[in-house]
């Protein structure tokens, strides 16, 4: 059995109330359990009490499922350290395998696309740990250079939210709300279509570039060039590989790399092509499949 594991669908309102019958049930089939953790536990030092009490219930229902697991899979290498590291785990095979695009293929374009003003993508922008403000100082500065970049914000939660809000705010701090706009949510055909239009997708994740994220996973499956916050969490291979240009969460670096891309079609093109040659030797569900099966009959 393969568990795909994340922690908020076991519980009511982040505290993992279910996870004790579930680990119960799925241990008495008498077979091989194998637990594929996607979110496991909220970290600690955020939201306060609440914070607190998500990330010391979620430890205490992970204790308790990793003790009917024969093994587990992880998102990124950091987690699979993590998991190694507790000495009030019991010991456990881990396996990291990066998530894979969950957007449909695309289609080959009929026509040529008309020229337009450069666009710049920002795909799940709803996270809280995504820098707003940087971008924003970015587009400002890319304008002032003349180069009239739009901030494209992508998919969910759609323009009328509270992180839409958030980065209409730090758009106006820079003086550029009239250069942020919001697709709304979308399908999956439409998302893949808007991130193949994109010229450059930013993630502005302060973790970095990891194998956990399916929207960077979607954008480097398109062959869109992808731009990332540099931080703690980055997937080495991806960054060595160069399938992402990294950054410090700087407007000014940001607005400079942006410029190397935006100004030669070039240099999107190759980089593009670092992206997608990654994503099809790394993280293509061929991949993925084969590194379970493998670990399964370890």
């Amino acid at each position: 059995i393969v568990w795909h594991y994340s922690v908020f669908t076991y519980g009511h309102r982040g505290v993992p109330t279910h996870v004790p019958w579930v680990a119960s049930r799925l241990s008495h089939f008498g077979v091989p359990l194998i637990g594929f953790l996607h979110e496991f536990a909220y970290p600690f030092g955020r939201r306060g009490f609440r914070g607190a009490l998500l990330a010391s219930t979620q430890r205490a229902a992970l204790a308790h499922l990793y003790r009917v697991l024969d093994g587990a899979v992880v998102t990124t290498e950091d987690r699979q350290a993590w998991l190694n590291g507790r000495p009030w785990l019991p010991h456990r095979p881990t396996r990291f395998l990066p998530v894979c695009s969950n957007l449909p293929d695309l289609p080959p374009r009929t026509g040529s696309s008309a020229q337009r003003t450069p666009l710049i993508g920002v795909f799940g922008f709803g996270a809280e740990d995504y820098f707003a403000e940087p971008v924003l100082a970015a587009i400002q500065r890319l304008r002032r250079r003349n180069v009239p970049a739009q901030l494209l914000l992508i998919g969910a939660p759609g323009a009328d939210s509270r992180p839409a809000d958030r980065w209409r705010a730090a758009a106006a701090r820079e003086g550029c709300v009239d250069a942020i706009s919001f697709t709304g949510i979308l399908e999956p055909m439409a998302i893949a279509r808007t991130l193949e239009d994109a010229d450059v997708i930013v993630l502005p994740d302060r973790a970095g570039p990891s194998g956990k994220k399916t929207t960077l996973a979607a954008a480097l499956a398109i062959g869109t060039p992808v731009i990332a916050f540099d931080g703690p969490h980055r997937w080495e291979a991806m960054v060595e590989h160069e399938a992402v240009m990294v950054t410090p969460p700087d407007g000014d670096l940001l607005a400079a790399r942006l410029e190397t891309l935006l100004r030669s079609p070039e240099n999107r093109a190759a980089q593009g092509q670092r992206a997608r040659d990654f994503y099809l030797s790394c993280q293509a569900p061929d991949v993925i499949a084969a590194g379970l099966l493998n670990f399964l009959e370890s």
